[in-house]
């Protein structure tokens, strides 16, 4: 027992603790947990920021935040349970197969980031493991451990590099300040790997990565995937290494989706190249 949380099973582990599905004994719904069992203060902090920063959110395309309290020491957030997998998982089974599908997940994460975004929330780890599909079909924006608020002061050091190799804007790996455009440029890279089956940029190893991220362009997504041009041109656009010639915002990101998503109801994707 967590409080008045009966934990059933252990369903993942994180940097910070463990992941359990639970059931809330007084409401009699299931929900998740996660713990922070690391004693170290700026730890803590950062799981208290999680909770703090996640729990101002209130969207369809975001997890909720239900309940934060600590047991026996131990601090722990409620969340709501989500079923399906993580899109990570998805893309390595080699799904989903449809354009459409895939378009109607960005919309969704692009959605998330957008109501994000209007509260001052940056998440700065959007990658396919912190996206999860529910069952139904309706993604999730997971883990906001090391988000910050962009009307306060940050947890992290100034210089410091915070993120998911692979996904990072340049800015974070520079060690540069960072706003709601680094969201959109691993929103980008999201869209990349789901749209091709492969990562935008890789590497044998972390600094050829990170130089890669930092230097080089990916394959244009037409030479990878069977894509619309209009669809390449916004991942593109999305992965610019500058962050003032990167798109806007989320919801500039979602008005180029709703076009594509219009013209994949009505043709083949040849018929647009």
């Amino acid at each position: 027992m967590l409080g008045h949380y009966w934990l059933e099973e252990r369903i993942g582990t994180g940097g910070f603790g463990t992941v359990f599905k639970a059931r809330d004994l007084l409401i009699r719904r299931p929900v998740a947990i996660k713990t922070c069992e690391l004693e170290a203060d700026g730890a803590r902090a950062r799981f208290a920021r999680e909770a703090e920063l996640a729990g101002v959110l209130s969207h369809p395309n975001i997890v909720a935040i239900l309940d934060a309290e600590i047991e026996r020491d131990v601090p722990f957030i409620v969340e709501e349970y989500l079923d399906g997998e993580d899109l990570d998982e998805t893309i390595r089974r080699g799904g989903p197969r449809s354009l459409q599908e895939k378009l109607r997940i960005l919309d969704g994460v692009a959605a998330g980031l957008a109501h994000a975004h209007a509260n001052g929330v940056v998440h700065r780890d959007i990658k396919p493991a912190n996206i999860r599909v529910l069952t139904e079909g309706t993604p999730k924006i997971l883990d906001f451990g090391i988000a910050k608020s962009q009307d306060a002061a940050a947890i992290t050091r100034p210089g410091m590099m915070v993120g998911s190799a692979g996904y990072m804007a340049p800015e974070q790996i520079e060690g540069r300040a960072v706003d709601h455009r680094a969201d959109l440029f691993a929103l980008g890279s999201l869209a990349y790997e789901l749209v091709s089956g492969q990562p935008a940029f890789q590497a044998p190893s972390l600094s050829g990565l990170l130089d890669a991220i930092l230097r080089e362009e990916p394959a244009p997504l037409s030479e990878v995937a069977d894509v619309p041009l209009m669809l390449e041109a916004l991942v593109r656009r999305a992965l610019a290494k500058d962050p003032e010639v990167r798109l806007s915002s989320a919801d500039a990101f979602r008005v180029e989706l709703g076009r594509l998503r219009e013209d994949a109801a009505g043709e083949p994707v040849s018929a647009w190249n």
